[in-house]
């Protein structure tokens, strides 16, 4: 009797220690971690076109209750916040760009972020002048549309510059004057902008990207005049100008 019941104690401590030892291999398991990593189209792309950065996790690796926040060094993201994949602008030409990824929803002991850091190359200078608008005698509220059209497309082709042509006719002054005051108002860079008063025969207002430095080789006899230069603007203001005869 007593060998029986010790062997009963002995298999019964047997079993005990089977159970805790399965019971502390369950808690102490080691979580299913994924391998993040960010991925870029390290490619030649156009100027002002938009970088995709994209997710990937490790093969079989499946959490529907991911969240996604990601955070763009060098430029901004357009598009898909919070999502796979972001689109991103860069700030400057030439420049790096740097993506990171940050989850929520993974195990407390797994890596929650990975980034990707790569320059990009491509040619960031536009490389003709490019006729934005034309147009003669509108509204004013129909010119506003226009110029606010042909300041965005300015402020997305980071290294243009504007320019504004006027026709030299009898109402130039005054144009010129409203349109200076309307981008002032709006708190734009003038320095990016100047003003062409053509000598052609047209009567249309023309709005203009061209590269950096140039002289606008299609404006006919045209007088420029930097729209930063309020001593030069200031002297036309006041004066009756005429570039040439009529």
């Amino acid at each position: 009797m007593t060998a029986l019941l010790k062997q009963i104690i002995f298999t019964t401590i047997l079993l005990l220690s089977f159970c805790f030892a399965a019971f502390a291999q369950v808690e102490g398991k080691v979580p299913q971690c994924p391998t993040i990593n960010v991925i870029g189209l390290a490619e030649i792309i156009e100027p002002s076109k938009p970088i995709t950065f994209t997710s990937k996790f490790s093969e079989n690796f499946e959490n529907t209750d991911i969240e996604y926040n990601w955070t763009v060094e060098g430029g901004k993201i357009i598009e898909g916040q919070g999502t796979k994949s972001i689109k991103a602008l860069m700030d400057e030409c030439g420049r790096t760009m740097t993506a990171t990824l940050s989850v929520k929803g993974l195990p407390p002991a797994c890596y929650d972020s990975a980034s990707e850091t790569f320059s990009i190359s491509h040619n960031c200078q536009l490389m003709k002048s490019i006729l934005i608008d034309g147009y003669e005698k509108i509204t004013t509220e129909e010119e506003k549309i226009k110029i606010d059209n042909f300041l965005l497309k300015l402020q997305k082709e980071i290294t243009a510059e504007g320019v504004i042509e006027f026709p030299n006719d009898k109402d130039l002054i005054r144009h010129l004057k409203w349109i200076h005051n309307y981008l002032t108002a709006k708190e734009v860079d003038k320095t990016r902008i100047s003003y062409a008063i053509s000598d052609s025969r047209k009567r249309e207002t023309w709005l203009w990207l061209v590269p950096p430095n140039d002289n606008l080789l299609d404006c006919y006899n045209c007088l420029i005049i930097k729209a930063e230069d309020s001593e030069e603007l200031t002297k036309m203001f006041k004066s009756k100008f005429k570039n040439s005869k009529k």
